[in-house]
């Protein structure tokens, strides 16, 4: 190894090193923002079920249900502050109660026998405050600092209210908004390779989803044809229709498919049906790892990626694997 070579190795190893200082400086002085994108993420994974019931159900346009479901979010969560008020309140009630001569008579005794102590033992007090300097080693700025803290405090909590409640409009009224600012960190050649990472285990996620609640409409729609068991667009709307005619779930619907379907489509709800049934189960009765394992194998998840064997198939595997294995690691910690 020549030394043009060892030069240059020291010199990208430099280059790294100030790279990664400054990407943490520059993470370190947008934390803020980051926390508030982190909250308004959490806000808009609470509320997307909202909002798409309401443009699915109720027909409400995107911008008015966003509206609405935040409206809806903040109301609980004033609700949730609102539940410590009485108890504030109590508190305060219980203080009008105290016996005010009574205390103010307990304390006039304290002083007294403070008093009568310091006499006895011949104690000087005010030349002893004099003699410790006990008054000048008090701040008096510290007043104004607190006040100017407790204000500064409100104001950066408005700020951030603000902050989170404008990003999470953003995020509601587009689900696809905060992907689309992941891949801008993504280089071109890798951008595919994630949105196909991503997609098995969204696969996976709906299924555990809609074993959860049946009433998920955006994760049954995303499954139901998953792998290809011949159940198609049109079969769904059908359902959809079904149910929005007998005032019932699609979920009820598909439980009786011949009221509703042809005989061969009809048999593969009653199948997927079974299949969901089983899911439901295994979240009942087991633990988080071994429910999301038994749901990738009986949908025919595993099998289909495990069966693909191009370079991309044995990634996508990968990923539903490590998926499995962060859910074990959970369970066992």
């Amino acid at each position: 190894m020549n030394s043009n070579a060892i030069s240059n190795g020291i010199l990208k190893a430099i280059g790294v090193i100030l790279g990664i200082a400054l990407l943490l400086y520059f993470l370190y002085q947008i934390q803020s923002v980051i926390g508030y994108i982190a909250i308004a993420s959490v806000i808009s994974l609470i509320g997307r079920p909202i909002v798409l019931f309401l443009e699915r159900k109720l027909k409400f346009k995107n911008t008015i249900a966003v509206i609405v479901s935040m409206v809806l979010l903040l109301g609980i969560f004033v609700g949730l502050v609102g539940l410590f008020i009485p108890l504030v309140i109590k508190q305060g009630q219980n203080l009008s109660l105290l016996n005010i001569e009574e205390l103010q008579k307990n304390i006039e005794n304290l002083y007294s026998e403070i008093i009568t102590y310091f006499d006895l033992h011949q104690i000087d007090v005010e030349q002893s405050l004099k003699e410790s300097n006990l008054l000048s080693k008090i701040d008096f700025a510290l007043i104004p600092y607190f006040l100017n803290s407790v204000i500064s405090g409100l104001g950066s909590f408005s700020i951030g209210l603000f902050s989170v409640l404008f990003i999470s409009f953003f995020f509601l009224k587009d689900s696809r908004l905060f992907e689309n600012g992941i891949l801008t960190f993504i280089p071109d050649n890798k951008e595919s390779r994630w949105k196909t990472s991503s997609t098995e285990i969204k696969d996976l996620l709906s299924y555990i989803r809609y074993a959860v609640n049946q009433n998920d409409e955006q994760a049954l729609r995303r499954i139901i044809n998953l792998p290809k068991r011949g159940i198609g667009d049109t079969s769904v709307q059908k359902m959809v229709v079904a149910a929005a005619e007998y005032n019932v779930s699609i979920w009820e619907v598909m439980q009786q498919p011949d009221n509703y379907l042809s005989g061969r489509i009809a048999n593969a709800i009653k199948e997927f049906v079974i299949l969901i049934k089983g899911c439901i189960l295994s979240i009942e009765k087991k633990d988080a790892f071994e429910a999301a394992t038994q749901i990738a194998k009986n949908s025919g998840l595993l099998k289909e990626l495990y069966d693909d064997k191009t370079i991309e198939g044995r990634s996508r595997y990968e990923n539903v694997q490590e998926l499995l294995n962060g859910i074990k690691e959970f369970v066992d910690n």
